[in-house]
Parts: C-alpha cells; sequence; structure tokens
C-alpha cells in the first residue's frame, strides 16, 4: 500500500497560504479531466466515467489522506486506457470509480455523526488500503471477471448484451463497495477469481 501523504506541492500551498481554507488538488485527474476539453473523441467515449470522476474528485478534495490512493486507482484507469478502448472498458472504469464515490460518500454521513476521531481515522485508513489493492488488480478484474461474467451472463436465455453488461456492472460495483469497506472475503472472492 502506498503512503497515505499529500504532496510536496500541497504542503507548499499550505505554506504559502497558511490562512486559507485547506484545499487538496490532483494533478493526475485534474489532467485527465482536462483532456475532455481538448480531445472530444475521449469526451464521448468517456462521458459517465468523467461525470463520476468529477464527483469523486469534489469528495476526496476535502480529505488529503485519501488522494494518494484515488490518484493511485486514476493512474492505474488512465494507463490502461492506452490499452483497452471499446465500451465494454469504459463501462468497467466508470463502474469501478463510482463504487469509490458510493462508498465515500456514504463514509461522509457516518463522519457527519461525529465519529470519533480514532474510528474515522481506521476507517479511512481501511478505505485507503481497499483502494489500493483495486488498483492492484485493475486490469485482471477486468478481463478476468468483468468481461468473462459479461459473456457469461449473455449465454443465458433472453438476456441482451446491453443486458448482460448492466447486470454485471451492477453485481461488480456492490463487490467492490464491500471490498473498500474493508470486507476480508470480497478481497479472498476476488483474489480465487484472479487468481485461478
Amino acid at each position: 500500500m502506498e503512503n497515505n501523504y499529500p504532496t510536496k506541492r500541497q504542503l507548499d500551498d499550505i505554506l504559502e497560504n497558511p490562512k486559507e481554507e485547506k484545499k487538496y488538488t490532483s494533478l493526475v485527474i485534474e489532467e485527465t479531466l482536462k483532456r475532455s476539453e481538448t480531445d472530444e473523441n475521449y469526451k464521448i467515449n468517456n462521458k459517465d466515467y468523467l461525470e463520476e470522476l468529477g464527483k469523486l474528485y469534489k469528495i476526496i478534495k476535502e480529505d488529503p489522506l485519501l488522494l494518494p490512493s484515488v490518484e493511485t486507482l486514476v493512474k492505474g484507469i488512465n494507463k490502461l486506457d492506452s490499452k483497452e478502448n471499446e465500451k465494454y472498458w469504459y463501462r468497467f472504469k466508470y463502474v469501478v470509480i463510482r463504487s469509490v464515490t458510493r462508498y465515500l460518500k456514504h463514509v461522509e454521513v457516518v463522519e457527519s455523526m461525529k465519529l470519533i476521531q480514532q474510528a474515522y481515522q481506521k476507517k479511512i485508513n481501511d478505505i485507503c488500503e481497499g483502494i489500493s489493492y483495486l488498483s492492484s488488480i485493475l486490469y485482471p478484474l477486468y478481463e478476468k471477471y468483468f468481461l468473462k461474467e459479461v459473456w457469461n451472463n449473455f449465454m443465458k436465455p433472453y438476456l441482451t448484451l446491453e443486458d448482460s453488461i448492466k447486470e454485471v456492472s451492477n453485481r461488480l460495483e456492490e463487490e467492490i463497495i464491500n471490498l473498500i469497506a474493508g470486507s476480508k472475503w470480497h478481497k479472498e472472492y476476488f483474489e480465487k477469481i484472479i487468481y485461478n
């Protein structure tokens, strides 16, 4: 797992503007979002992903401990973009980012219930560990789970390919949320799929 510390740029910003409200930014995420401004094809193909990434970015700007693990995940997705460029990949990466966003929105609600700091810190550490693990299995998860399950579902009678993609996406989203929540069972489940 990567260290969960703010980047040098973020620390420099805090030193230069100590009285300003803390704002944490991610060059990786900002560049990914800005790419849609110059690459129309990227914007069209990744509309849902970019929208969800924007929502996720708003959430993590508030908590610097989440930035490194989410940046690692986005870097992994960006790296695989050059390898994969079909509708299944676009849907998969949207589901991955949406799962993280949904879970972090839940944690925001939990935090607003005034969890004691130690419990909140443990929750953040669990989230970072889950996201880091997710980053490390992105491509095998796409290839050995997502594509395989889409095909298996499509082979069922009366299911269209779009129905199959939607069904697998929904199931994967719930499984990723459980993984990020710290479920050891889901981590073992993904490991069985990926390494068998």
